[in-house]
């Protein structure tokens, strides 16, 4: 759907930019002993670390499987961006550290499964830390405004948002009463939904992202034609901004 209607301005006021959850995390821990990212890689075992193993050791191929499971959630790291990314590369840790756990002292590869595991349990912890802080606030839906506009009730009590990074019809504007109905749609009274606060506009709403089953609903209604993004605040959703762009251009084919 091809949107007729022309962007609106949005001045936003200069806010203090907010740290994220994970800045404060890195900022407290100082000299941790968390890996970071790209160290994570390092501790992968070298391709030759399992062909030196007892040729009749029955638990070679359970060291080697736990080899391969953390090489997997090494790579996933690289890419992992949101919190239940981070939640899957926890879990292929977790298995890692569970087959290595099953090797018992009996075999030749212990000592080696044993080194591995602590290596593997520092990445686990890693990936719990980050989880947990790109884990977004929760809110309820009270009500829906416009396209791009909504009341949601936080642990603060109720809050006026303007969905981020899009640009949405007023409703008495064409194509305005079917971007709010659908918005409705996404987003019924009551329904729980994340939060990802940018900043404050100049009518003193929350600019913010907002994700329903771990989609941005922002998103999708561009992807859907009943918004289009909105380039000169696009910077706050970086993150996905390539996201944003592509979905405007599929819903203009």
């Amino acid at each position: 759907m091809t949107q007729p209607w022309a962007s609106r301005s949005l001045a936003a006021m200069p806010l203090i930019k907010h740290l994220s959850l994970l800045g404060l995390l890195v900022m407290a821990a100082g000299c941790s002993s968390l890996p970071s990212v790209e160290q994570i890689s390092a501790l992968v075992t070298e391709p030759n670390a399992v062909t030196d193993a007892a040729p009749d050791d029955p638990w070679q191929q359970r060291y080697s499987q736990a080899l391969d499971q953390g090489m997997a959630a090494a790579v996933a790291t690289q890419t992992a961006q949101s919190a239940s990314d981070w939640r899957q590369v926890q879990g292929q840790w977790a298995g890692a550290i569970a087959s290595l756990t099953a090797i018992p002292s009996s075999s030749d590869r212990f000592a080696a499964a044993q080194q591995k595991r602590q290596e593997y349990e520092k990445n686990l912890a890693y990936a719990a830390q980050v989880a947990d802080s790109k884990t977004l606030p929760t809110a309820t839906v009270v009500s829906v405004g416009d396209g791009d506009t909504l009341r949601i009730q936080g642990q603060d009590g109720p809050v006026t948002i303007r969905v981020a990074c899009i640009d949405a019809p007023e409703t008495n504007q064409a194509f305005g009463p079917e971007a709010s109905l659908r918005l409705r749609q996404l987003l019924s009274t009551g329904q729980p939904v994340e939060v990802r606060a940018i900043e404050r506009d100049r009518y003193d709403r929350t600019v913010a992202e907002i994700y329903s089953g771990s989609q941005s609903v922002g998103l999708q209604l561009v992807r859907e034609g009943y918004a289009v993004v909105y380039p000169q605040y696009l910077s706050g959703c970086a993150a996905t901004a390539s996201d944003y762009r592509q979905a405007e251009a599929e819903a203009h084919n």
